[in-house]
């Protein structure tokens, strides 16, 4: 224990040195400034930084009750003891009432160094409960603080679940028999304005190929954000989501990057789904439509002759869209093996679907594949069926530069889901923590206590 600093208000020196030589006879541990004007007191309290005060009542041009004001003003926390002569109870009692510590009596000094233990063992309990009652408070303002990270985190996660929702059911949309593209593209209208942070003043409107679709009450307002839809590298139309009113928690942006994102990430679907579909419409193309839609599609269109029940293909026509994708010439492949014309044709499996649809007669699709020889490579897709001559037809299409879109799409929202769920993580973390270190507290306060 560091040695205890005692401020002595009292005029009668003598007293004075009996209340120091009780200390001292006691053996207390003891350094001690003895004032005994309202000045002096007032200086002390500020240079001398006393831990108890020990005062007499009644002193010629001060008092001291004064006295106990001016500290309870300026040191509250510090013990306030009386020592005085004559002290009626009825004043003692109004005293203990306005914040005096305790009182001794001059005749009686043998009560003073229990009074003073006693004051400075109340003093350390009153500080542990003071400080125990800081930490709680600062705890339940991290804990506050915290539930509203988490709430935010929380809000955040559920609009990025409302977007995947939005997205996983766009591709229901697609994979729906027999659906028409003015269903499809109504429904994705109708699916958008819901996966918005604000769905019930959010309306959406499409433009495809000049034809209009939008959402039931649709009213065109100047918050927006508009996104073109492109179909093999041309644009096809617009998607658009409008808000009726700017709210007043919006930034700057009026929507949120995510939205935005999703809205971007919607029309490039869209855009792909179309030439998907544009692709299998060319399937079902009956024979009598094939040299029209061999010669103006936009998507490379391959002929083959089969030899030796699918042992060998050989190129019979190729499309001019072919011969653009491919960058070669009509006239360098007819008559010639797939297999030596195309050497990684067997590695890239395409060969395991021409006989497939030759053994099925069934039309396939040859999903997304990276195809690479010494001369040509990139990423293709290939729809293939056979015509009633017994010949395989290929449909195809180099996606190299939309693939690459796609996954750095797919690493960006990969990256923003990770983000969000470790953010998810540590904040339920600290939450768990300032629980149980409020539970600690509040435990080290009651045993303290």
């Amino acid at each position: 224990m560091k040695k205890l600093k005692i401020l002595i208000l009292e005029d009668n020196k003598l007293d004075a040195k009996l209340i120091k030589e009780e200390l001292t006879e006691k053996k207390f541990d003891f350094t001690s400034e003895l004032v005994e004007t309202e000045k002096d007191f007032n200086a002390a309290i500020h240079n001398f930084k006393p831990n108890i005060i020990l005062s007499d009542y009644t002193l010629p041009h001060f008092t001291g009750f004064e006295a106990l004001e001016i500290a309870k003003k300026l040191i509250p926390d510090i013990p306030f003891i009386f020592v005085t002569g004559t002290l009626s109870e009825e004043v003692a009692v109004d005293l203990i009432k306005k914040g005096v510590w305790d009182y001794v009596f001059k005749e009686n000094l043998l009560r003073l160094i229990p009074a003073i233990e006693n004051a400075l063992k109340l003093k350390e309990e009153k500080d542990k409960k003071k400080q125990a009652e800081e930490e709680l408070k600062a705890s339940n303002q991290q804990l506050q603080a915290s539930e509203q990270q988490l709430k935010v985190s929380n809000q955040q996660l559920l609009e990025r679940v409302k977007e995947l929702n939005c997205l996983y059911k766009i591709s229901q949309l697609v994979e729906t028999p027999d659906i028409s593209y003015d269903e499809f593209f109504q429904g994705v209208v109708d699916l958008i304005p819901i996966s918005m942070q604000y769905p019930e003043i959010t309306f959406c409107r499409m433009l495809i190929n000049s034809k209009e679709y939008k959402t039931r009450n649709f009213k065109k307002t100047e918050w927006k954000h508009n996104r073109d839809i492109f179909v093999d590298n041309e644009k096809a139309g617009s998607i658009a989501i409008y808000q009726l009113k700017k709210m007043p928690d919006s930034n700057e942006e009026l929507f949120l990057k995510e939205e935005r994102s999703l809205l971007n990430a919607i029309a490039e679907r869209l855009g792909h789904n179309i030439e998907r579909k544009q692709a299998e419409e060319a399937l079902q193309e009956s024979e009598t439509k094939y040299k029209e839609l061999f010669n103006n599609t936009n998507n490379g269109i391959a002929v083959y002759e089969v030899k030796d029940y699918g042992k060998d293909f050989i190129f019979k026509d190729f499309n001019k869209a072919a011969e653009r994708i491919d960058k070669c010439k009509r006239e360098d492949l007819i008559g010639r093996s797939i297999f030596e014309m195309r050497p990684g044709v067997e590695k890239f499996g395409l060969i395991d679907s021409f006989r497939k649809v030759l053994k099925t007669g069934e039309p396939a699709h040859h999903p997304v594949m990276f195809y690479e020889d010494n001369k040509l490579k990139g990423w293709y897709e290939n729809f293939i069926y056979e015509l009633p001559s017994g010949e395989i037809v290929t449909v195809f299409k180099e996606i190299t530069e939309r693939k690459q879109a796609e996954e750095e799409l797919k690493k960006h929202r990969d990256h923003l889901e990770e983000l969000v769920k470790e953010r998810t993580e540590e904040l339920e973390e600290v939450h768990e923590q300032l629980i149980r270190k409020e539970r600690l507290a509040v435990l080290g306060q009651l045993s303290g206590g």
